[in-house]
């Protein structure tokens, strides 16, 4: 039995050989054409768990998994995606951990010396739908339906939204949307530590003014615009109004 071992470790070797030139031929020749294969993805929920799937390759190997979240493109060269980490499988799906911010996912394919087939085109998270350009506001205080000094300023949700931050100004801003503050006189104040889809505003300081102007916008984990800020919207102010002595019941998302 001692004699014959050294005849199966070189025919082992020789086997090993052989797999490995083989691979390495596959690899970088692509001898298979698996170059001109695509990785197809798609998602699909089981018991509340969110899966990610793909079209396996015709050769063995692993795949790589890639987390990406978009940036705010207002960087001149910024990249399009700024990669959070990555998941490695020799499966063709994966269960996706629940996240609090837009995610995409990137799959790509390797064998013993590299990357092999074409990159999967990154798969936007569906528990997160397109985002509007910016909020959609609910409060309206015109001059039949005038506000208290303190009233609740309310809009609809952004998803993927983190926090919203909320201008006053004293008169419309020189170019509706946009992602920069006002300039002075027009900026009064603002705040981004409003983290629901409505804030109660104290506008005693401008009373005598009669009317201001307010707009918002949705920032993300990082503090950057998500969108543009909303039209600006006009408050008439009555001082004769009693102000709110309780919270707003929010029934609108």
């Amino acid at each position: 039995m001692i004699k014959k071992l050294p005849h199966f470790l070189l025919f082992l070797f020789l086997i090993t050989a052989y797999v490995v030139a083989l691979s390495f031929t596959v690899e970088r020749y692509d001898t298979l054409g698996l170059q001109k294969h695509t990785i197809e993805t798609a998602f699909a929920e089981k018991n509340g768990r969110l899966y990610l799937s793909w079209t396996p390759l015709p050769y063995p190997c692993y795949y790589k998994v890639d987390v990406l979240s978009p940036t705010t493109g207002l960087v001149e060269g910024e990249a399009g995606f700024h990669l959070f980490g990555s998941y490695y499988t020799r499966e063709p799906s994966i269960e996706l951990p629940r996240t609090a911010i837009p995610t995409s996912y990137r799959v790509t394919a390797y064998g013993i010396f590299g990357k092999v087939g074409s990159d999967a085109v990154p798969a936007a998270n569906p528990d997160f739908p397109k985002r509007p350009k910016h909020p959609a506001i609910i409060s309206h205080y015109g001059k039949d339906t005038p506000a208290s000094l303190m009233p609740f300023l309310v809009w609809h949700n952004v998803p993927g939204a983190v926090c919203y931050e909320l201008e006053i100004l004293s008169l419309p801003p020189d170019a509706e949307g946009g992602t920069v503050l006002a300039a002075s006189p027009k900026h009064l104040e603002s705040t981004h530590e409003i983290f629901t889809n409505g804030w109660q505003a104290d506008l005693r300081p401008y009373a005598d003014s009669g009317v201001v102007y307010w707009r918002v916008r949705a920032l993300d984990l990082h503090l950057q615009p998500i969108g543009e800020f909303s039209k600006a919207e006009a408050v008439t102010l009555d001082s004769s109004l009693p102000l709110p002595t309780h919270p707003l019941l929010n029934e609108y998302d």
